[in-house]
């Protein structure tokens, strides 16, 4: 008897689906709105959050893909419409739903710099540590587009800070490259480890130096990076600031006690400031004792 109850409940649960459907299907046939993807994805990206609905509520396919290769949810956060975004996780679209080509909604946020989706991501159940198949994570994404709010939900979150891309580069090394000190700072803050060596056993404080930010070099030096590791080639911070005649990076690294007996290829820091000329470079190294 009880089968026969369940039976019957189950068939009045279907009928009062179809019911719905069918409802939603003839109001859009009303506005003149076809039950399609293409249908789908215009309304998405219109803002037009009423056709959505009528959609869902006729059975649309929430994984279906444009030709650029985003599902409903991935368009609906790249125009930032929040409240569609809403919309699609109520009726049942996983905030992790990754596209074929392996994004998930909160790298896009992150990387187009969509610190209020993050945050509604975050707060929705999404994997804060998902990782694409190259290596990318939010985390990484946010800070290789200097998305400093969405970098400080994610960490919030309990984001990976140690999370390295194919080449070894992790957050800090993007930071450094891209020379942004208040990333740096925040990262620095959460822990990330200054001394993480990426592809050629570069360090952050390497790429800092080779890049000219004198300002971050002073941070990871506070922040205890070691001053005289080397890279596989051999060259120490203070060789690649000679080398490249960066006088007040040079002059931090050696307040930092940078060997200045340190050689690469057979030259140290001084021969190498004095075969490119810089003069000034050879008379600081001269003062803390190079010969």
């Amino acid at each position: 008897m009880r089968k026969i109850i369940s039976l019957a409940a189950l068939i009045i649960a279907l009928s009062m689906l179809t019911g719905c459907a069918l409802t939603a299907r003839t109001a859009l046939m009303r506005q003149g709105v076809a039950f399609s993807a293409e249908s789908f994805f215009a309304a998405i990206e219109a803002g037009q959050p009423e056709i959505v609905e009528l959609l869902l509520r006729a059975g649309i396919d929430t994984a279906a893909e444009n030709d650029a290769g985003h599902t409903p949810l991935l368009a609906a956060i790249n125009k930032g419409h929040s409240g569609i975004v809403e919309m699609l996780l109520s009726a049942g679209v996983s905030p992790n739903q990754v596209s074929q080509e392996g994004w998930a909604p909160l790298h896009v946020a992150a990387y187009n710099v969509l610190p209020e989706m993050t945050k509604l991501l975050l707060d929705k159940g999404a994997d804060v540590n998902l990782t694409h198949e190259n290596g990318a994570t939010a985390l990484l994404l946010a800070v290789d587009s200097q998305d400093m709010v969405s970098l400080g939900y994610l960490l919030d979150k309990g984001a990976d800070i140690s999370a390295k891309l194919p080449n070894g580069a992790t957050a800090l090394h993007l930071a450094a490259q891209a020379g942004h000190a208040e990333i740096v700072a925040r990262l620095l803050s959460a822990q990330a480890a200054a001394d993480a060596t990426m592809e050629g056993d570069f360090t952050p404080l390497m790429v800092a130096v080779q890049e000219g930010h004198e300002a971050l070099v002073e941070a990871l030096l506070k922040a205890g990076a070691q001053v005289n590791l080397a890279n596989t080639q051999g060259a120490t911070a203070l060789l690649m600031a000679a080398q490249d005649n960066r006088l007040a990076i040079a002059a931090l690294l050696l307040e930092y006690q940078a060997d200045v007996k340190a050689t690469v290829e057979g030259h140290t820091a001084i021969a190498m400031a004095q075969l490119g000329g810089h003069a000034a470079m050879v008379d600081l190294l001269r003062t803390f004792g190079a010969r």
